[in-house]
């Protein structure tokens, strides 16, 4: 039921012209299948198929219209955009380490929802004497219990979603680069980077 209600929801543009149009096919067949629509009938009612025929022309014209628009602005207007931010808070918990504190947000500024959004970081770690770089991934989204128990993330149009995590940083280490990714279920990407001084107390 919850796997439906989720690929209904992200295709939901496509899914409701079509199933209009499948119940207008619906209603047409059941007018001729009793009867109520027939050659003999509509032969005795000139009048009345001159005006059913310029309501099916309104019709078809109003069905035209929306399909032409869902076509030829589905790339401009139903397209999924974003904006990823980093802030990175520097604690010193004692006297060889320090504690990132990394908290991602990610803001939905496209018209379509963002299904199970992953966030990603490439952490590189400049050294007097080396350059390490290596993932972090192990991430926490804030949410609800209730959220939780729904089993799916998603992110509506202009809400946004927030992830956190931390890593113990040797005091050793000059500066951290930081490379934020944020994945959706389609595989659409959001990238951001930023550089932070590891020092206790530095924020960016």
């Amino acid at each position: 039921m919850k796997r439906a209600a989720k690929w209904f929801a992200r295709y939901r543009e496509t899914i409701i012209p079509l199933l209009v149009v499948v119940i207008a096919a619906l209603f047409l067949f059941n007018f001729v299948k009793h009867g109520l629509l027939t050659a003999s009938r509509l032969g005795q009612s000139k009048d009345a198929l001159s005006a059913l025929q310029s309501a099916v022309q309104v019709i078809f014209l109003v069905f035209g219209a929306v399909f032409s628009y869902y076509r030829f602005f589905r790339g401009r207007t139903f397209v999924s955009r974003g904006d990823v931010s980093i802030t990175v808070t520097v604690i010193e918990t004692t006297a060889d380490q320090n504690l990132h504190w990394v908290s991602i947000e990610f803001k939905n500024l496209g018209t379509v929802s963002v299904w199970d959004p992953r966030p990603e970081v490439i952490v590189t770690l400049f050294a007097p004497n080396s350059i390490v770089t290596e993932p972090w991934t192990d991430w926490h989204e804030a949410v609800t219990g209730h959220e939780r128990s729904i089993g799916f993330s998603v992110i509506d149009s202009g809400e946004t979603a927030a992830f956190t995590t931390h890593h113990e940083v040797p005091k050793t280490v000059w500066a951290v680069e930081y490379q934020v990714f944020v994945t959706d279920a389609d595989g659409i990407r959001w990238k951001r980077a930023t550089m932070i001084e590891n020092k206790a107390k530095a924020t960016r």
